[in-house]
């Protein structure tokens, strides 16, 4: 079952269910090419959530990733065996001609 929360809905979504892991693998991402000769998967233990500006921000101990203008999120509880599938939706909040939607794993 998918659920479309926006980024206040996204933080209380977080601080309820004490996310431990988030996966970032660019083979998870719907823009991704075959052909593409850079693959990556990273890991994070926290995720920051800060509405003013609606940016979201994965740590770990070595390294971090933003998203900025994140407009909505969409969680999927039901569709992974390795986790809730969370997809970020960004771009410009006037018009979704531009939107990049990513994709995480998050347990």
């Amino acid at each position: 079952m998918k659920q479309t929360m926006n980024v206040a809905e996204l933080r209380r979504y977080y601080e309820k269910h004490n996310l431990i892991r988030i996966l970032f693998c660019s083979a998870n991402q719907s823009w991704e090419k075959i052909d593409n000769p850079i693959k990556f998967n990273m890991s994070f233990e926290s995720m920051f959530i800060a509405c003013n500006p609606n940016v979201i921000c994965l740590k770990n101990s070595e390294s971090t990733l933003h998203f900025e203008k994140v407009k909505c999120a969409y969680i999927d509880v039901d569709s992974s065996p390795l986790g809730t599938v969370l997809d970020i939706v960004c771009g410009d909040i006037n018009t979704r001609d531009n939107d990049v939607t990513y994709t995480l794993i998050t347990s």
